[in-house]
């Protein structure tokens, strides 16, 4: 994909981020409900300990996986100009470190069964590790078609994708193959992707360009995958202590409980991922533009983050049994916790929107190497009391994590913590306000029904929530700007 052929989505995008961000998000919507729904259907049809042998195996091979890109995806989508030749060599240096990922892994399997002391796990370990050539075969592609923001493209490609893997998941499940079932849907669902990347990818493959150009974006990718590496650390780590400590049925109760609430979050926040940080990097010499586009966007996403987060909380019981079944009964209360640290989570987030727009990963890294060791040390603390101990664990290191994050974060942009709450602070207090308004009404009524319970609890939200925004802290215009990006027709995502 030419430059040229992006420059005009681009400017468009940069006048109007947050609808840019509907469209996606809308796109990405249909892939959510496939993940739900074959969530709901797997976890009724396996054991939790099926889910946590394999959260515990991707736990320690998933650092491969950010090793091989080398942050040459997120490089492609932010550099100014790229060439077919130079994309040509970035795809053969992906394949090379996939395939070098494949054999290491490979050759490694054996001792990840021997850190949980479960033979089980070696040979899913060594299947898996298949993953990393099968996604490095269509990193580029998939990378090219974010660059040129053909994001209802790329959401057809992850649904499509998403359908066939978790379709034979579910059959292969029913059929009592288990954690093999999960295997073998994972790895299909990885090919699938990147071979519909080829399909739908437009750049012709030529002689590779080792250039300048290609070291940059390497040198930029390299600070970025240190920092990558650190943060999937952090996230996952949850398998291993609870794996090794606990079991694979504790890591799996905590690994669908984590899961769930990452769907129902990541329709808001995945989309952003990319979008803005290549946005931003464009408005970057009208420093005014650029702090006002971050904020707006940034008030958009919590705008719809804080009252999901209050819902998750409230209504845990309900989407768990809802979702997961009878058999999950135990991941409620970790759920109920996680949902807490959806507004500091969708904060922090951000902070990569202005270290990528500024090319600035090397100041992201070093953050990393302050904020995720907290984090990872906090949750090996909380581990000694089980998996809420690890749920409280993780909140509280969103919230303690949250000032120097974007404290430093902000440094080149030139805003402050203080602009960052006087934006923010309506919207968080009229989630607060109106969940405890909610959380009274549903304790009164003691609605049986777990559907009618999250009917009832999301339409009484819906309510307060708007009249404290509107008549209390006089947000009508943000709202209306909101409900004019929704009704929007500028069909950038196609």
């Amino acid at each position: 994909m030419r430059d040229g052929q992006i420059k005009k989505p681009l400017e468009a995008a940069s006048q109007n981020m947050p609808q840019l961000w509907l469209v996606t998000a809308a796109s990405n919507a249909a892939v959510l409900v496939v993940q739900i729904v074959s969530m709901a259907i797997l976890a009724r049809a396996l054991a939790p300990d099926n889910f946590g042998i394999i959260a515990m195996v991707m736990a320690i091979l998933g650092v491969a996986s950010i090793v091989q890109d080398l942050g040459l995806s997120a490089a492609t989508v932010r550099v100014d100009n790229l060439s077919d030749s130079q994309s040509t060599a970035i795809l053969g240096i992906n394949i090379l470190f996939g395939a070098a990922a494949t054999v290491i892994a490979t050759q490694l399997s054996p001792l990840v069964g021997e850190i949980y002391n479960n033979p089980e796990i070696v040979p899913i370990a060594m299947a898996l590790s298949l993953n990393f050539i099968f996604s490095a075969l269509g990193a580029q592609h998939l990378a090219l078609i974010r660059r040129s923001l053909r994001f209802v493209s790329l959401a057809k490609i992850n649904l499509t994708a998403v359908i066939f893997g978790q379709g034979v998941a579910i059959a292969l499940a029913f059929s009592g193959h288990e954690y093999w079932a999960l295997t073998i849907g994972l790895l299909l669902t990885t090919l699938t992707k990147s071979l519909l990347g080829w399909v739908a990818g437009s750049f012709k493959l030529e002689r590779p360009s080792f250039d300048e150009n290609i070291r940059k974006m390497i040198s930029f990718g390299g600070w970025l995958t240190v920092f990558s590496i650190m943060g999937y650390v952090a996230m996952h780590i949850h398998s291993v202590l609870l794996g090794s400590q606990f079991g694979a049925e504790q890591a799996g109760l905590y690994g669908r409980a984590f899961a769930l609430y990452g769907l129902a979050t990541g329709l808001i926040t995945a989309p952003l991922i990319t979008v803005v940080p290549s946005i931003l990097a464009k408005l970057k010499s009208n420093i005014e533009q650029y702090r006002r586009s971050y904020f707006d966007t940034l008030e958009m996403q919590i705008l719809l983050m804080a009252p999901l987060g209050a819902l998750c909380f409230l209504c845990a019981p309900q989407i768990v049994m809802i979702i997961l079944g009878d058999g999950w009964k135990e991941s409620i209360a970790i759920f109920e916790i996680i949902s807490l640290a959806a507004i500091p989570q969708a904060i922090c987030a951000s902070s990569g929107w202005l270290y990528m727009s500024n090319g600035d990963t090397k100041s992201m890294m070093l953050w990393g190497l302050g904020g995720w060791s907290t984090l990872i040390l906090l949750l090996i603390v909380g581990v000694q009391w089980g998996g809420l101990g690890l749920a409280i664990s993780y909140v509280l290191g969103m919230y303690v994590l949250t000032y120097p994050c974007m404290k430093l974060a902000f440094r080149k942009s030139k805003a402050t913590f203080k602009q960052l709450w006087c934006s923010l602070a309506p919207v968080v207090m009229s989630s607060i306000l109106s969940g405890g308004a909610t959380s009274l009404l549903l304790n009164s009524i003691n609605v049986k029904n777990n559907l009618a319970s999250i009917s009832i609890a999301t339409i009484v939200f819906a309510i307060i929530y708007l009249m404290c925004l509107v008549f209390v802290f006089r947000k009508s215009t943000m709202l209306k700007s909101l409900l004019f990006q929704l009704s929007g027709r500028l069909a950038l995502g196609r």
